[in-house]
């Protein structure tokens, strides 16, 4: 556990002094609570629970660069860690109402009773941040596609979450 608290450290700090630097760009915070449906090695699916943390960094009025740290937590005793980066696309608008598209890479570590298992992971999903003030986003995510690749070959999950953003430093307009 301290070391997921270390690695978050590490990604908040890296992420705001990236901002720092990069003149036209701003940082926001997000945090998700997450559901995930997940096939399992005989192709039937279970459920999780978790949360879901992303840091990113908006390069552009339109791009960013995120990275995405999860734990999600099962009925049978297993936890699912994830530890993904990735880029997103926001498309224009003129109303509170933003939709955004995101792909990610990573690495998921389940881990049962006398058992632990790492994964290559890949997710595109859809987004849609809602501005409630300049302070505070909703952040709705209906559908993301995971596909992960144990040593019992790929797996597909299907996640859904919804949590808040926090922006901070200058946003452009």
């Amino acid at each position: 556990m301290k070391l997921h608290a270390l690695l978050i450290g590490v990604i908040a700090a890296l992420t705001l002094c990236c901002t720092c630097f990069a003149q036209d760009a701003y940082t926001s915070l997000g945090f998700k609570y997450i559901y995930t449906n997940a096939e399992g090695a005989t192709g039937q699916y279970t459920s999780f629970n978790g949360w879901n943390f992303v840091p990113t960094l908006h390069l552009t009025k339109r791009f960013g660069i995120h990275a995405s740290i999860s734990g999600l937590y099962g009925w049978a005793h297993e936890n699912v860690h994830g530890y993904l980066g990735g880029v997103d696309y926001s498309f224009p608008n003129s109303t509170r109402f933003t939709p955004v598209v995101y792909t990610e890479a990573g690495v998921a570590r389940s881990s049962k009773p006398a058992a632990i298992a790492h994964a290559f992971e890949y997710d595109l999903g859809v987004l849609f941040a809602v501005k409630l003030n300049k302070h505070v986003n909703l952040i709705i995510a209906p559908l993301e596609y995971a596909v992960t690749t144990p040593s019992g070959g790929p797996r597909n999950n299907y996640v859904a979450s919804f949590g808040f953003s926090f922006p901070i430093g200058k946003q452009k307009k």
